[in-house]
């Protein structure tokens, strides 16, 4: 990952991680509270749309699999569309 990016991508995980009321070390744990992995997946969902971020380069700094990142923002795009309460947290993280 070329070191601008992974720079941005850090600053963007402390931030986010912070707004919602998690650590960054909580996302980097393999805990599957459904608070933490509803925040994984909205980080990923917020990286992705960075300018020149992969998936390929959000997995290592979160230290999952790539095809993990794919099912994180598989996950964030179902429960944008279903889930009231998941579409609510994320409204709010984005007007933070």
């Amino acid at each position: 990952m070329d070191t601008q990016i992974e720079k941005t991508a850090n600053e963007t995980l402390a931030t986010f991680a912070s707004k919602l009321g998690v650590t960054v070390e909580d996302i980097l744990s393999h805990c599957r509270k459904t608070e933490l992995v509803d925040a994984r997946s909205m980080i990923v969902a917020i990286l992705i749309e960075r300018p020149h971020v992969r998936q390929q380069d959000i997995a290592p700094l979160l230290g999952i699999s790539q095809a993990a990142v794919s099912k994180l923002l598989a996950r964030h795009r179902a429960l944008k569309g279903f889930d009231s309460r998941y579409r609510m947290m994320w409204e709010a993280l984005q007007n933070k």
